[in-house]
């Protein structure tokens, strides 16, 4: 234990030069107002520090004040240097693996994001994750949320990050996925439907895998290059009768990369194993006895056929129809819901109608072209993933900011969810090249068809808000 103690005191003396705390101004703009209460915080850390040491946990609210002040005067680089001495002082008060240690740590990843520094946000999602390990204690929620975490930090890199690193962040959000499938079914039991939330949350990133070895850009060789290297060619191979693998190094590791012929997917396989997913899921509820999550199941897996190719999902929507009926929802909420295209895959999975429905109101903006209709929004994550969605979550977990320019269009969605025809209505950009590639980028959108009457109907000319953060490199 002394060593312990060593080793903090040594930390602290060359985090902050071997004085308590400085109180020298810091060199921004800011108000006179705040720098008196600059002022009065810092005398009380440095009467607190004379009185009982560097360590007093007294120390933590007038360093929490001091950094509130610093974030309010936007002095980021201070706010972290106040952040990495409250943990210092918690971890000596509560011990190194104490559960409250966790929201400090939050608070520090929320500032590195300010400050846009992301191999640290990483690292101390990592260090969540094992203080969630430690303290899991027979309850494995916390930690399948802190793994979750990861996975859905590993997806946002690809947004903000580098973009040679787009590739790898991809495939380490699988990583992540298969972790939290693992410790799911060590805690729940293989066939607990307290799995389902996590099987599509890695059925969707399994699809996003595929969007990136299909799309129109780099990042399609560069993910090519990554799942070749950790799980070779041979899940590359396409069901489509008219694919075929040409001869060759690939990077002189590999004796064959893939060639496709017609409409055949690079990867398709990936998708399959994502609609296993959506098939266990079905079973899953079919056993809980829920009715309605039943529906929800066979509706997603309807959206799952379509983004595989095989078919229009009639089949599954129908099956959801009745079984909706049965939990004794009315029919014009059923036929509301499946009344406008919405765009697949859906980013978490909803039990309930009720939240499906909510998903999709959210979604909802105001046409720029007509403001009393409220029209479907999709936010591309990233230019060259142009039919994967920015979750929704990221605006307020992460902090990111939507992209500045939005294009309206109307497409047309035929009964297998596949867009064509885009055409121009108004954009917040007078930028031609933004435009072109918004209406590129949309055709590889797939959507759940409009579905009445027990048939999927073709539809034409559906509004649609479509933004996305152009590359700058």
């Amino acid at each position: 234990m002394k060593v312990l103690w060593v080793l903090l005191w040594v930390g602290l003396v060359a985090a902050f030069g071997g004085a308590a705390f400085s109180a020298e101004k810091p060199k921004l703009n800011k108000s006179q107002a705040v720098l008196q209460q600059l002022e009065l915080v810092q005398l009380r850390i440095t009467d607190l520090e004379s009185e009982a040491g560097p360590y007093d946990p007294r120390l933590l609210e007038p360093l929490q004040a001091l950094s509130e002040l610093y974030l309010t005067a936007e002095d980021f680089k201070a706010v972290a240097e106040i952040q990495s001495r409250q943990l210092q002082i918690m971890r000596a008060e509560l011990g190194l693996y104490h559960p409250d240690n966790i929201a400090m740590v939050n608070s520090i990843i929320s500032n590195n994001i300010r400050m846009a520094e992301w191999s640290e946000v990483e690292d101390s999602l990592e260090h969540i994750r094992y203080l969630e390990g430690v303290n899991a204690q027979g309850n494995p929620e916390s930690l399948l949320l802190a793994i979750e975490a990861q996975a859905s930090w590993s997806i946002a890199q690809i947004a903000v990050g580098e973009p040679r690193m787009r590739a790898r962040n991809l495939l380490d959000a699988r990583e992540s996925y298969e972790d939290i499938k693992d410790l799911a079914q060590n805690a729940f039991g293989e066939d607990s439907s307290a799995m389902v939330p996590w099987l599509y949350k890695r059925a969707v990133n399994l699809y996003q895998i595929v969007a990136a070895l299909n799309s129109d850009s780099g990042l399609a060789g560069d993910t090519l290059a990554r799942v070749i290297q950790l799980d070779g060619v041979a899940r590359l191979q396409a069901y489509n009768s008219r694919a075929r693998f040409a001869g060759g190094s690939f990077f002189d590791r590999n004796p064959q990369i893939p060639v496709l012929d017609g409409d055949g997917l690079i990867g398709e396989a990936y998708l399959r194993d994502a609609l296993t997913e959506l098939k266990t899921i079905t079973e899953m509820l079919e056993e809980s006895g829920d009715i309605e999550a039943q529906a929800m199941g066979h509706i997603y897996y309807g959206d799952f056929r379509i983004l595989v190719g095989l078919g229009s999902g009639r089949k599954s929507y129908l099956k959801a129809n009745d079984l909706l009926r049965e939990a004794g929802i009315s029919e014009t909420r059923i036929s509301q819901f499946f009344n406008v295209p919405r765009s697949i895959p859906a980013e978490v999975f909803a039990s309930t109608l009720a939240q499906a429905e909510t998903a999709i109101n959210a979604a909802l903006v105001q046409s720029p072209s007509d403001k009393s209709v409220y029209i479907s929004q999709f936010t591309a994550l990233e230019e060259d993933l142009g039919n994967v969605s920015m979750p929704a979550s990221f605006t307020g977990r992460w902090g990111l900011k939507l992209p500045p320019n939005v294009i309206e269009m109307t497409v047309n969605v035929s009964s297998r969810g596949v867009v064509s025809a885009p055409k121009f209505v108004t954009a917040s950009s007078d930028d031609k090249s933004f435009r072109r590639k918004a209406l590129r980028s949309v055709r590889s959108l797939r959507f759940r068809p409009r579905f009445e009457e027990g048939k999927v109907v073709r539809v034409r000319g559906l509004k649609l808000s479509y933004r996305f953060e152009e590359n700058s490199n």
